[in-house]
């Protein structure tokens, strides 16, 4: 559940504009492509981002997500194709963190039948107490009941 880190877009390094050759969960040929947009009259800054994902590995999905210190963006894709986003930003703390850090990209390693697996899991967490429902026994409010051993002498 953790994201994978990508790459930063900063906004004064032209290099950095262009991210190519990544590989994703789903896709094996990711490249992000960002344009920053700044209008100093207003106080705003645009972000023109495009993900372009090739060579799908099939029925599955790719979680992506841009970052700032203040905010997260975050989507998921299935087809393959270019993906444009237009981001604005207008706090001006969140301004001066991109001119400083840039716009930080992340991908999820995970696949919906792994999220689907996570929350059975996280589900069955809370199985096994003594419940007070007479009709789900199994779920309630109370911690499980464990067994005492009365053989067992504690100094």
């Amino acid at each position: 559940m953790f994201p994978a880190y990508l790459g930063t877009a900063e906004q004064d390094v032209a290099e950095s504009h262009s991210i190519r050759y990544l590989q994703g969960h789903c896709f094996m040929d990711i490249a992000i492509l960002t344009d920053f947009i700044t209008d100093d009259s207003e106080g705003s800054l645009q972000a023109l981002v495009s993900f372009d994902l090739k060579e799908s590995l099939g029925f599955c999905s790719e979680h992506l997500q841009i970052s700032t210190a203040f905010s997260d963006t975050y989507d998921f894709y299935l087809t393959s194709g270019v993906k444009d986003l237009k981001l604005n930003f207008s706090d001006a703390w969140e301004i001066a963190d991109i001119r400083k850090n840039g716009l930080r990209f992340f991908a999820y390693c995970s696949d919906p039948f792994t999220y689907l697996q996570s929350s059975i899991s996280t589900a069955f967490m809370w199985v096994g107490g003594n419940g007070t429902s007479k009709y789900i026994p199994a779920f309630g409010d109370k911690p499980t009941l464990y067994q005492k051993d009365m053989n067992a002498s504690f100094l």
